[in-house]
């Protein structure tokens, strides 16, 4: 297993590392707090890790209110959704959605993207997303951009729609999704904290 890749700086230079990369075995990572879960219980040998961490981008790292839509990269971790006083004002059900994953460390280093394609039917994030009829922007190897709403993106438990010389870069809100009456996120586990959802429920109108 390798874990030397070095993080690209932007979007260029990971569509190069994505083409160099079609023959092999990899994964891309950032904040990895589903891997090291995953690695403990099998860990490839022909498998090589792809660091998105410390990426410098924009798009990828940031959030952007625009008068027709909250874009949101694919980098933002779960505490800049916590934090965020516009998401907290206009999105309630994200806002409490957020908060309610993990552990406040873990919410430092999650990533929003990483939460959305581990494709998991207890992943918080994504249920929220999903009553806000979200949209993926997903660019491939040459830097073409298709965009997909976030429901048709999840294919099953662990599985989307992403092919192998893609990336998820994006996740947009329609602002008008905003100015709804009712908006909120309710989670039942086994436990009160750090709890993996039994049922989850996502609403917004």
């Amino acid at each position: 297993m390798n874990f030397d890749v070095e993080s690209p700086s932007g979007r260029e230079e990971l569509q190069q590392i994505l083409r160099s990369c079609q023959s092999k075995n990899f994964r891309l990572v950032a904040g990895n707090t589903d891997l090291l879960l995953e690695l403990k219980k099998s860990a490839p040998e022909d498998l090589t890790l792809i660091n998105l961490s410390q990426l410098k981008d924009e798009a990828l790292t940031g959030i952007a209110i625009n008068p027709d839509e909250i874009r949101i990269g694919a980098l933002v971790t779960v505490a800049q959704i916590c934090r965020n006083s516009f998401i907290r004002d206009n999105f309630p059900v994200l806002s409490e959605a957020a908060n309610s994953l993990a552990s406040a460390q873990i919410r430092e280093v999650a990533t929003v993207g990483g939460n959305i394609c581990q494709a998991s039917p207890s992943g918080d994030l994504s249920c929220a997303l999903v009553a806000l009829h979200a949209t993926c922007g997903i660019m491939n190897m040459d830097g073409q951009i298709r965009h997909e709403t976030l429901s048709g993106f999840f294919r099953g438990p662990g599985q989307t729609s992403l092919q192998k010389d893609e990336v998820l870069i994006s996740i947009s809100i329609p602002v008008n999704q905003s100015k709804k009456l009712r908006s909120g996120f309710i989670k039942i586990g086994k436990r009160s904290a750090m709890e993996c959802s039994i049922v989850s429920i996502g609403y917004h109108f």
